[in-house]
This record gives C-alpha cells, sequence and structure tokens, in this order.
C-alpha cells in the first residue's frame, strides 16, 4: 500500500482501490505505511473475510502514518502482529476520516494499545477527524483507549463503532491529553 501513495496527486480525489482477499505484512520502526498525499482515499474492496488484510508486524512502533490533510479510509482489517504495538494509525493532519476500518489482535498478545491516535501536540493539527463504523475486537488485558487525542479538537464526529476490549478496568473510548479540550464533538452509539 505503501507504494501506491507515489502514483497519486494531492486534492484531485485520487482513490486508492485495495483488492479483496490482499494480504500485506507491514514493517518499520518509526513508521510502516506514509499517508501523505492530501485528499487521498484508501479503499478495500469485499465484505466479510475477503476485506483486505494488513499485518502491523516487526515491533512495537509500526504505524500508519497520516500526515496529509483529507485523508480517507475505509473498509480495512488491520491486525496487531507484536505485542503491545503502541498505535495502528498516528495521525498529524486535518480532516482524517475512518470508515468501516477494523482492528483486532493477530494472535494471543500480539495487540494494539490504542487503535488512533492524534499523536500532534499542536492544538487544532487534527480537527474534523471521523472515526465512524469501527470495530476493536481485543482480548489482552493492557490495551489502553481506542482513541488518544493530545492537543485541542475540534469538530470530532465519533459514531457506530464497536470496542470489546479486555483492557484494565474499563478503558475509556476517547482519552484527551492532560487539559485538552474536544469542542463541536459528536460522539454517538
Amino acid at each position: 500500500l505503501d507504494s501506491a501513495f507515489s502514483y497519486a496527486t494531492a486534492n484531485q480525489g485520487d482513490v486508492i482501490y485495495v483488492m479483496p482477499n490482499h494480504a500485506e505484512t507491514v514493517t518499520g520502526t518509526s513508521g510502516g505505511i506514509e499517508h501523505d498525499i492530501a485528499g487521498v482515499s484508501v479503499i478495500g474492496l469485499g465484505t466479510g473475510n475477503q476485506r483486505p488484510r494488513f499485518l502491523m508486524d516487526a515491533g512495537t512502533s509500526v504505524r500508519y502514518n497520516i500526515t496529509a490533510a483529507d485523508a480517507s479510509v475505509s473498509n480495512l482489517v488491520f491486525a496487531s502482529g507484536h505485542s503491545n504495538v503502541v498505535t495502528c494509525f498516528a495521525i498529524t493532519a486535518a480532516a482524517a476520516w475512518f470508515d468501516s476500518v477494523e482492528f483486532e489482535n493477530n494472535t494471543t498478545n500480539e495487540d494494539f494499545l490504542t487503535p488512533i491516535k492524534v499523536t500532534s501536540t499542536a492544538d487544532n493539527a487534527g480537527d474534523g477527524l471521523r472515526v465512524l463504523n469501527c470495530r476493536w475486537l481485543n482480548t489482552d488485558a493492557d490495551s489502553l483507549e481506542f482513541l488518544e487525542i493530545n492537543g485541542n479538537l475540534r469538530g470530532l464526529v465519533f459514531q457506530n463503532n464497536f470496542l470489546s476490549t479486555a483492557g484494565p478496568g474499563a478503558p475509556p473510548s476517547i482519552l484527551t491529553a492532560g487539559s485538552k479540550n474536544l469542542t463541536a464533538a459528536l460522539i454517538t452509539n
């Protein structure tokens, strides 16, 4: 998937389609997939077990970085192939959209601590984030929150997500850092 971005043009409505049954192992010490072209959508084709699947493997820092605005990711499955992968998605740009993305353990003790994280501490860097119809199926007891936000954020839409985790106590669905605030947020179902 990472190499497909080199064929995209920013802000032209480009779409990268990932075919049914595509399986890919992603490795990297501080990344793995770089979604660095603005306005590009990544759409997985297929339903159920036919959806494209990405195994995030080879260390705790492998991730899908969203560093360009207006990035969209939908209908993909991400499995953690290593114990305590810090995050699957690291976001530093505005208007990232997720729809029908699933996060799961590859096997026992191979888990994401936090599937989606706005890593930028700059206020409003992740404004307009949308997380819709996503699922997190996690059986490990060391999981944290589903979504972590590290700066003030405006316009979050968090709807129709299903979270099943064995984390300590009752980990929050959304965690904001320190005194950071969510404004004009819609959080339902």
